[in-house]
């Protein structure tokens, strides 16, 4: 009997929970809409949009779900909005018919329109705000997350000295055919110099929003479960298949690095140092490539 009432309770929360539909909802509005893109990263503020709501907006939104039923109705109200508004463009683009070249100019091989890039801030500003205010009225904090500086004045020396030190390995790395074939990543996009850093800076973005899957909201929510140790090694090898497709000898080092960043990024109480390395070595391995 203890078992069965145990499936029935499983089944009840998984399938008929109020907040179930939602949480089913969400992953496959987003399959669906990605399985019809064409592809999805094409305008590339289209991927750093999808990206937001994929690796933050909606895990947040799910972690954060009001876990007591004496939450405020005005918290309920709060995450619904933000649940719902995480999804929001990608329903509206879909099952409304906006085709995406009302909303951004068809995509032309070798050019990045940069009129698109108002989009980003336009949406994303406004859903970030909404987020940190969601997290206060649930009783979370963005370190818990590991938004914040953290420990800056130990990863920052840390950082630089690494930089320093891997750069000469990058410039050995940047000479071979498998790195030369791969960077940078768009260079389809690229026409002059002014694409080149327009794009790589813009980078950043992503690579920001990448690093919180992994080095915050990964690492900083399964520690408090599974324990420091345990969790490091989760969101490392998570990052490290997350590789597949690039030059073998990157994709081995992402296991280490993601470790030995993933240490850093709980050391730091951030998860801001790795979102620096990350995007500075991208950013020096572009370099060598492209201006050779």
């Amino acid at each position: 009997m203890k078992i069965k009432q145990e499936i029935i309770n499983l089944v009840k929360d998984t399938f008929t929970s109020r907040e179930s539909l939602l949480l089913w909802l969400s992953p496959l509005v987003i399959l669906f809409l990605l399985y019809r893109s064409d592809p999805y990263w094409h305008p590339l503020v289209l991927n750093y949009l999808f990206s937001s709501f994929l690796f933050v907006f909606i895990p947040v939104a799910i972690y954060i779900f009001p876990q007591k039923e004496k939450q405020s109705k005005s918290t309920w109200i709060l995450w619904f909005t933000f649940f719902i508004l995480s999804i929001l463009p990608m329903l509206l683009g879909e099952f409304f018919s906006i085709k995406r070249d009302q909303w951004f100019p068809p995509y032309v091989p070798g050019q990045e329109p940069m009129h698109n890039w108002p989009w980003l801030p336009v949406i994303i500003i406004p859903l970030g705000i909404l987020m940190f205010w969601t997290m206060h009225k649930s009783g979370f904090k963005p370190a818990d997350f590991g938004i914040s500086w953290g420990r800056w004045k130990l990863w920052v020396p840390l950082v630089v000295a690494f930089l320093i030190i891997i750069t000469p390995i990058l410039w050995i790395l940047s000479k071979q055919p498998e790195f030369q074939q791969t960077y940078p990543l768009f260079r389809y996009m690229i026409r002059n110099n002014a694409d080149f850093w327009a794009i790589d800076l813009s980078w950043f973005y992503y690579i920001l929003i990448w690093e919180f899957l992994f080095r915050g909201f990964i690492l900083f929510t399964l520690a408090k479960k599974i324990g420091v140790s345990r969790a490091i090694f989760v969101q490392a090898i998570i990052f490290s298949f997350a590789h597949l497709g690039k030059p073998e000898l990157e994709t081995y080092s992402s296991l280490a690095g993601g470790v030995l960043v993933g240490m850093l990024a709980y050391l730091s109480r951030s998860f801001l140092p790795g979102a620096v390395v990350h995007w500075a070595l991208a950013l020096i391995m572009d370099i060598l490539v492209f201006f050779s």
